[in-house]
């Protein structure tokens, strides 16, 4: 039986539609997809660099192909999460499936959008991962970018099918055949092989798809009836009320509820209580076939039981595990604590196992704080991604929490046999500089491989920066009359912190920045503590180079002065560099008023004789 909102009340309708969509009773009859063999389906997802328009062509796209109806209140369809809405940006990669016709046969379409921001570089890796095809946004005013270059080469190496996209060709400053040629320098691409589209106007749009399904790749598994059921698991979320639900890639067989399915990790056994596809919400279906990309809800209750990555097969026979991407390394640390401890701390802790389960790219192991108590320590792929974790604990699990100041990781060799007992090995990675006192012989920092793509006009001011940050140029080449692409070598705490910033403001906001790190390189530090009225404040202990520590100090003793507010007593400020001051700042008491119980008490006589 079918409602329409008309005949219920709106807050009845919403009801009704919740509850179809949490599956707690269908009003729709599960899709039959077993006409969609391998050679009608294609896989793909969309890679750009940051605001060259992906949301708004998955909008189109959705809506070329019928899945949502046409609304110029449609935006950032697939942009779920509050936090996304809020700042804008693409923090998780989404799918979705679309039904298309075409030359009398109905393809299945399987889109997965990608974020733009080198911090969601795992995101946008597990899409390439489950795709075959995959399209190169290009703004057509600003041309190639760093993202640009670092999304393609992911792209080509996993041996997907490229099919570039020439975006906002209907603005005035648009210049096509440029861009085009950067592509063809750049990248090798034929530039009669490029599409022009506006994601914004729905132009051409019925290109994009014709060149899927006429150029692109099928998926590549075995169709084979007798081959046993087994998937990958491309994301999981944990649901109220329904335990965990994974996002899949079928790679053999059919699934189907009923099923009984195990890890090949650990052999656990789960029975498949339901499957569908998500078309952009929750479509159930009959089984999942060969290639096809949907959701599996299972009896899975814990999030820690499925990570990303996990192969479930039937049967007895064990399927063969899947060549996918691990999580990256972490580059910035932070401990987040819970605010009073008890009843928040055991709110935090589960909020961190759910969101951890939703962004395995989160490191996070526990850790105890003389002054906040137990916490944990959490490593992130940059400083937007670890403010957007924050804001998500806080939005969506309410947590309240204290996030500290970030860090990098640094290698340590220990002298003296008592600290290497005593830390487990010669060398050690800390990712707090005060967690070594007095005990280490020589420090290695990680290093990154900057990619820069500037304007000619502000390469000078581009240079002096990068020169300022410790950089050293590696390679410089002219793109064309106007871009220059440079490569620079940087510790990754010069450019972790507010390098991207400081970039964008010399560039007046035209250059863009890319980096990937490179190995551990030996590095001359010094530790820099800070005392508070002689005691140390281990917060704010840090590593800084040797030939500019006294200048760190300096400033970071005047920034401590302008920061701490004033009492009623002289607050000494020093910053020590091996045992000894190098710098020093006072935070003056307030002077006491010996006249304001005077003026209390005669007030009644006038102004200009108190």
């Amino acid at each position: 039986m079918h409602f329409r909102s008309g005949y219920l009340g709106r807050s009845t309708y919403d009801l009704w539609k919740w509850l179809s969509r949490c599956n707690h009773f269908s009003t729709a009859k599960p899709l039959n997809l077993s006409d969609f063999k391998p050679e009608l389906i294609r896989n793909f997802c969309i890679i750009a660099h940051i605001d060259h328009g992906k949301s708004t062509l998955v909008d189109r796209l959705l809506e070329y192909t019928g899945v949502i109806e046409k609304s110029q209140a449609n935006a950032q369809v697939l942009d779920k999460l509050s936090v996304e809405r809020a700042r804008g940006i693409t923090v998780k990669a989404r799918s979705a499936a679309m039904f298309c016709r075409f030359e009398n046969q109905t393809f299945l379409l399987n889109l997965l959008d990608t974020p733009g921001h080198a911090d969601f570089t795992y995101e946008v890796k597990k899409s390439i991962m489950a795709s075959d095809n995959a399209l190169l946004l290009v703004d057509a005013c600003e041309g190639v970018m760093a993202q640009t270059l670092a999304t393609f080469h992911m792209a080509t190496s996993r041996g997907l099918k490229v099919i570039p996209v020439l975006n906002k060709i209907d603005l005035p400053t648009a210049d096509p055949p440029k861009v085009k040629q950067q592509l063809k320098l750049l990248l090798g691409i034929n530039p009669n092989d490029v599409l022009s589209v506006s994601a914004k106007r729905g132009t051409n749009i019925e290109d994009i798809i014709a060149t899927l399904i006429l150029d692109g790749k099928c998926p590549s598994v075995d169709d084979s009836m007798q081959s046993p059921a087994h998937f990958v698991v491309l994301d999981s979320e944990h649901r109220p009320f329904r335990g965990v639900v994974v996002t899949v890639l079928t790679l053999g067989g059919n699934i189907s509820p009923g099923m009984d399915l195990r890890i090949v990790r650990n052999g656990r056994a789960y029975k498949v209580r339901e499957v569908g596809i998500l078309s952009p919400d929750e479509r159930s279906c009959e089984a999942l076939y060969p290639g096809q990309v949907g959701f599996v809800s299972m009896d899975i209750r814990t999030p820690s039981e499925v990570v990303t990555g996990d192969v479930f097969y039937s049967g007895s026979k064990q399927s063969p595990t899947v060549n996918y991407i691990e999580p990256p390394k972490p580059v910035v640390y932070a401990g987040i604590y819970p605010v009073t401890h008890g009843p928040e701390h055991k709110l935090l802790r589960d909020a961190l196992e759910k969101l951890c389960l939703n962004d395995p790219s989160v490191e996070c192991t526990s850790e105890k704080h003389p002054a906040l108590g137990a916490g944990w320590r959490l490593g992130f792929m940059g400083l937007l991604h670890m403010d957007v974790f924050r804001q998500r604990l806080e939005e969506e699990y309410g947590a309240n929490l204290i996030l500290t100041c970030p860090s990098v990781s640094y290698r340590v060799r220990l002298k003296g046999k008592k600290n290497i007992q005593k830390y487990g090995g010669e060398w050690v990675t800390i990712h707090d500089a005060s967690m070594l006192d007095n005990c280490a012989e020589e420090y290695e920092e990680m290093h990154v491989q900057g990619s820069i793509i500037v304007p000619e006009p502000y390469l000078s001011p581009t240079l002096k920066l990068c020169l300022s940050r410790r950089g050293k140029l590696l390679s410089q080449d002219c793109l064309d009359e106007t871009l220059v692409h440079i490569s620079m070598d940087f510790p990754l705490s010069e450019v972790i912190v507010d390098f991207h910033d400081q970039l964008k403001t010399v560039s007046s906001g035209f250059a863009s920045f890319e980096f990937a790190e490179t190995g551990w390189q030996p590095a001359d530090l010094t530790k820099l503590s800070v005392q508070l009225n002689g005691k140390v404040v281990e917060e704010l202990t840090q590593l800084v180079p040797k030939a500019s520590f006294i200048a760190r100090a300096r400033h970071l003793a005047d920034a401590l002065a302008k920061q701490i507010p004033r009492q009623q007593f002289l607050i000494k400020i020093q910053v020590l560099a091996q045992n000894r001051s190098v710098a020093r700042a006072d935070v003056k008491p307030y002077r006491k008023d010996v006249t304001a119980k005077l003026a209390s008490r005669f007030s009644f006589f006038p102004v200009k004789l108190r």
